[in-house]
């Protein structure tokens, strides 16, 4: 099981977010600690920092059966991320938004930042966990800081 989409999105705000379609309010707020750990989440939500500022960004999203770290990634972030039984997940900037149609169900979202490219890798899992990897310029490592995050 394997599946792929690629395509350009505007980055705002320097923030890449992956969300239940149907959300009423799908950013999250960002705190001082949010920005510092990369990263903000809550159920149905995330939102990823980016290493650009701003402009058109590259994003592949991948559906895989496992997640093959990339060696030149300056930042890996792990999050869990439940896809609603209707499979419609955004991956969106403020500016910029796609709907794709992924299985229902919990999955392990990997976001990874290549260059100011993104990787976005979900894979079913059934008890996801937080976890970064590494982490871009201006960012901490080691343990997760926030768990949770208010709508914007």
């Amino acid at each position: 099981m394997a599946s792929d989409a690629a395509f350009t999105v505007v980055i705002g705000y320097r923030q890449i977010a992956v969300f239940d379609l149907t959300l009423d309010a799908p950013f999250n707020h960002w705190t001082d600690l949010h920005i510092r750990q990369g990263f903000t989440w809550r159920p149905g939500s995330v939102s990823f920092r980016t290493v650009t500022h701003g402009g058109e960004v590259a994003v592949r999203v991948r559906v895989a059966d496992h997640w093959s770290p990339l060696a030149n990634a300056l930042a890996q972030i792990k999050v869990p991320f439940t896809v609603p039984l209707h499979g419609q997940v955004a991956v969106a900037s403020i500016a910029d938004e796609r709907v794709l149609h992924v299985m229902p169900g919990e999955h392990q979202l990997i976001c990874e930042a290549v260059g100011g490219d993104i990787l976005l890798t979900l894979v079913p899992q059934h008890t996801p966990t937080f976890h970064i990897h590494r982490v871009g310029p201006q960012a901490t490592s080691g343990e997760v800081l926030i768990t949770t995050a208010d709508p914007a």
